[in-house]
């Protein structure tokens, strides 16, 4: 267009240059709607609607950018838009881009959630002892929802319980029927030592605690990431109101804690699995065996 103002410039006048230029109207051609993968401003929501679409009411605040009615596709330039865009949309993106880049997004949100769900719902309750897996057992190790590994083989326990009476009440519990006894079938090398000291694998005295729970145990310093080297037991006060075999059984318990298994078995045959029989099964010694 420069070119053939050019070529018209001898035939005006010797002062058509000093002409005030008059603005240039170019004629309307009607309102032109922006292609799928144009950049927008900000404001402007990713899908336009005709007014067909308008009259079945609204379906996103221009305010918000947000889904605000039914989620069905739009129609745009008479091709039907992508239930994608729709996401893109609700996401609050602000450029809308191919279909199989927002395809490629959107698979690799639901790869994520699919793997988060999955392990969330397969949270390790089977434990594998002499081949055979064993369903509801207590979850084993620090890495599947189990408690952190003893140190090693050698597993000291004391009492720095001051109240002669508890000290009494408990002792001979973990000596005996709740605690060396149930273990001794094991390869972990169980035993009392005289006084507490910072070798000492396992310490326990009797306090008030959340009444909901009769025991608790928990790791006070660790050797590694996934091992406990002191761990604490700490009994609660009504405790005392137990039967003896329940009593014997809350220390079977709360000691396997100490050697690595969790909460949440359901197989019912253990003092770890809610069998309140004051016993480790015959999975939970394997078990035990094969990590001392």
């Amino acid at each position: 267009m420069f070119a053939k103002l050019c070529q018209t410039l001898p035939t005006l006048p010797p002062n058509a240059l000093s002409l005030p230029i008059l603005p240039l109207t170019l004629p309307k051609v009607g309102r032109v709607r922006p292609k799928i993968g144009r950049r927008r401003p900000a404001a402007m929501a990713i899908i336009d609607f005709k007014d067909e679409d308008r009259r079945r009411g609204p379906k996103m605040d221009y305010q918000t950018n947000e889904s605000v009615s039914r989620v069905s596709p739009a129609k745009e330039g008479g091709d039907v838009v992508p239930m994608v865009r729709y996401l893109r949309a609700s996401l609050g993106y602000k450029t809308a881009k191919s279909s199989w880049t927002s395809g490629a997004m959107l698979f690799g949100v639901i790869v994520i959630v699919i793997a988060i769900a999955t392990a969330v719902v397969s949270t390790p309750d089977t434990i594998s002892a002499q081949g055979v897996e064993v369903a509801g057992a207590a979850p084993w190790g620090p890495t599947n929802g189990g408690t952190y590994f003893a140190d090693d083989k050698y597993h000291t326990h004391v009492t720095i319980e001051t109240n002669a009476a508890d000290r009494t009440e408990w002792q001979w519990r973990f000596d005996g029927p709740g605690g060396e006894d149930n273990y001794e079938p094991t390869d972990l090398d169980f035993f009392k030592v005289a006084a507490y000291n910072s070798s000492v694998d396992v310490y326990w005295y009797v306090t008030f605690i959340d009444p909901m729970y009769a025991a608790l145990y928990d790791c006070k310093a660790k050797s590694s990431p996934t091992r406990c080297d002191r761990a604490r037991i700490r009994i609660n006060e009504t405790a005392e109101n137990l039967s003896e075999l329940l009593q014997n059984n809350l220390v079977c318990h709360e000691l396997g804690h100490t050697v690595g298994f969790g909460d949440g078995g359901t197989a019912g045959a253990s003092c770890m699995t809610g069998g309140d029989n004051n016993q480790l099964a015959w999975w939970e010694i394997q078990t035990i065996n094969s990590k001392y």
